[in-house]
């Protein structure tokens, strides 16, 4: 799990990313990006019932993409993620999901 701060809310302009941020799209992963002028990242990461329609799944999805993140995150500051994750992702073990994370967060 992410923890509090790093952690990107409706309140803290969720919209506002997603709206007005850059994007990176490679393979399955879209990430919506924005500047927010802190010494820290907030992340939030979104994967629709149309993308994965079991619940176990997504939340499957979800916990492995955090924990790489968590892992990530440390080394870079200064930015609001959102991290759409589209069809094709669950069938990537925790390994391939963390490079496929590193190279997207690395530009």
């Amino acid at each position: 799990m992410l923890s509090k701060i790093n952690r990107l809310t409706k309140e803290d302009g969720l919209e506002d990313v997603c709206k007005k941020g850059r994007s990176i799209k490679k393979g399955f992963l879209l990430i919506k990006y924005r500047n927010n002028n802190l010494p820290i990242i907030r992340m939030a990461i979104v994967v629709s019932k149309k993308t994965e329609p079991k619940a176990n799944k997504r939340n499957l999805l979800k916990r492995r993409l955090r924990n790489a993140a968590r892992k990530i995150i440390q080394f870079q500051s200064g930015k609001d993620i959102v991290l759409f994750v589209l069809s094709g992702a669950e069938k990537y073990s925790y390994n391939q999901l963390k490079e496929k994370l590193e190279e997207c967060l690395s530009k």
